[in-house]
């Protein structure tokens, strides 16, 4: 069972061209030419881009899974706003369940006999069930076209956590919930609540689904679990404190104001009582094939008109009056809370915090409530959203394209996701840039949470992999009154264990378990490496030759990967390293731009997007 603090419990918590050009003796003229030409974009450089290569990456590393050769490209010549009304326009990808669907029925069928072994992946069915709905987000998130919407996906991931860690068919409840996600990344919030609140991840994870609270139940003592009534309010919609528009707590004789007490959480709680797991179409229990009965895992949850608690529920100020049936009540309920006044600042700071820096100014989470409130948001030419309050288009819309995101001001910064620096390698380096796919089939990783302390549905608390006030204890940045969610994943023992993963990753390619034992691909039972494959990496390799193109690469690394950020210590640190390194045939030009890659992903240059 989730453990849920109390309520005052959770109150106490809360390089330049020229730069280059100088270290490697050449001439400035030959570097930037010999950059231009490597990248491919000599067209692209010409007069009427909307962007710099670095300005585009770094917009590119907020609004996406990572910057491909081909969004750069774009995202250079459109400029942010028509680029991502194109990335709204892309139709939407193959959903997470129907890419378990498709592994899961191309794997041959292997019985599992639970008597002789207890080890799931004794059957590879088995292995997606408990697993396969992270791994397929991770795969959307490296090879999916609308990669805005994935992003997005992400982040809703986090303000809405539920893992995989244990339950029934876990693999296939949260790859519905991703479903969810991308199918309301670009929709409205009220839409949301709803598929959220009846997914059967959710009411496994907080506890609330097939709750039995009849009238005879209630007259021997039985209350409705008070859980997701707890953390739909605290940290799904409304958040514990009331706000001004701008996101700044409201303050009565110097004391913020609360948003609930416990007795609307009493109140909340009968609302969603009632909801029971739907069994529609799923096939009966089979032992020997237990990896067969999943659709109830993706099935919605419905409602036992029966077992819910009729009895008035009061919260908030609303009263549902005795005797109104659970559909109605829950629909009444998230009306209410939908329609509170501090859902637009408190989503949509978290979204700035997900997507563009961790401490963005009152004013800018303001701009982006009005679009939340407004559903509407317009910039050079375009206009974003239907209108309607929530509109999560116009929202994201808003949060990319605020002057704000695009300044470079001292508290514009965050440190970069685990999961999100893995995707970005893969989709600028592993994918294959004809058909923009990597390893067809790729699994994943099975010590993604011990190496890289993140992946999609391995949170293990409600509270996400890390809380948005987060301030690290005695540091300059918590001294400056600032928060930095991301360094809550950062101790002794995540930073060696991401330089191991990427040394692994970057080397020898991903495929095996944290002990060295062999992932085997699901599909035909062979190891798949996540290895560099792309135009860009075969260019790299190509002319990584020589002091010259050992400075080439560098620049390109620093821009393509790092959005610019290197400084000269760092780009000198890693010249000086691989200079030393022969490169007199293929696989020794190889380890060079292996190095390149490897030293530029653990800079702390890079780990913190400015």
């Amino acid at each position: 069972m989730t453990y849920a603090p109390t309520l005052e419990e959770r109150k106490t918590e809360h390089p330049q061209p020229d730069s280059i050009a100088t270290q490697s003796g050449l001439p400035l003229k030959a570097v930037t030419a010999g950059v231009a030409a490597l990248a491919g974009t000599q067209e692209a450089l010409a007069a009427g881009d909307k962007m710099t290569e670095i300005e585009a990456v770094r917009f590119l590393a907020q609004a996406s899974t990572g910057a491909d050769e081909k969004n750069i490209l774009l995202a250079k010549r459109l400029g942010p706003a028509a680029w991502l009304d194109g990335q709204f326009k892309e139709p939407p990808s193959q959903g997470c369940v129907n890419w378990l669907k498709a592994r899961y029925e191309e794997e041959p069928e292997k019985h599992w006999d639970p008597a002789k072994t207890n080890d799931p992946f004794h059957s590879p069915r088995w292995g997606y069930a408990c697993f396969g709905g992270m791994y397929g987000a991770l795969t959307l998130m490296i090879n999916a076209p609308d990669t805005v919407r994935q992003r997005v996906a992400f982040s809703l991931s986090q303000i809405f956590p539920v893992n995989v860690i244990d339950g029934a068919f876990r693999g296939w409840s949260t790859a519905a919930m991703w479903d969810i996600f991308t199918k309301h990344a670009f929709g409205n919030f009220r839409d949301l609540l709803t598929d959220v609140t009846h997914n059967y991840r959710m009411g496994e994870f907080l506890t609330f689904k097939d709750q039995d609270c009849s009238p005879q139940r209630i007259q021997v003592g039985v209350e409705p679990d008070e859980n997701y009534a707890r953390e739909i309010m605290q940290l799904f919609t409304i958040g514990l404190y009331q706000l001004n528009a701008n996101g700044t707590p409201v303050t009565v004789n110097g004391k913020k104001k609360e948003t609930y007490t416990q007795e609307d959480i009493i109140g909340l709680a009968r609302v969603f009582s009632g909801l029971k797991t739907n069994y529609a179409g799923t096939p009966t229990h089979d032992p020997q094939r237990p990896w067969a009965s999943y659709q109830f895992a993706i099935n919605p949850l419905v409602m036992d008109e029966a077992k819910h608690d009729r009895r008035e529920a009061k919260f908030l100020g609303l009263t549902i009056p005795a005797g109104t049936d659970g559909t109605t009540s829950i629909k009444r309920a998230l009306d209410h809370l939908f329609n509170h006044a501090n859902v637009g600042p408190f989503i949509g700071k978290q979204l700035i915090q997900r997507l563009v820096f961790s401490n963005p100014s009152p004013a800018y989470v303001a701009r982006v409530a009005t679009a939340f409130n407004t559903g509407r948001f317009a910039r050079d030419g375009f206009t974003f959203g239907s209108g309607k309050r929530g509109d999560l288009m116009a929202t994201v819309a808003a949060v990319l394209l605020d002057p704000e995101a695009a300044a470079l001001q001292p508290a514009a910064g965050k440190l970069r996701e685990p999961v999100l620096r893995l995707t970005q390698y893969a989709r600028l380096l592993c994918c294959d840039t004809r058909t923009g796919q990597m390893q067809p089939r790729f699994m994943g990783h099975w010590h993604f949470h011990v190496q890289l302390y993140q992946i999609p549905f391995y949170s293990r608390s409600v509270f996400n992999f890390f809380r948005p006030e987060y301030r690290a204890p005695k540091t300059r940045v918590a001294d400056r009154g600032w928060v930095a969610p991301e360094f809550q994943l950062v101790d002794e023992n995540t930073v060696p264990r991401y330089i191991e993963f990427m040394m692994q990753l970057i080397h020898f390619g991903l495929y095996g378990t944290g002990n060295g034992t062999p992932n085997l691909d699901f599909i035909n039972g062979q190891p798949k490496k996540l290895v560099p494959l792309s135009d860009i990496w075969k260019r790299w390799v190509d002319n990584v030759g020589g002091s010259g193109g050992v400075d080439l690469i560098i620049s390109r690394a620093n821009t393509l990967i790092a959005a610019g950020q290197l400084s000269d210590k760092t780009l000198t640190t890693i010249r000086n390293h691989v200079r030393t390194m022969p490169d007199g045939n293929q696989a020794q030009r190889e380890a060079r731009a292996r190095a390149i890659v490897f030293l530029t992903m653990i800079s702390s240059d890079y780990l913190v997007l400015k």
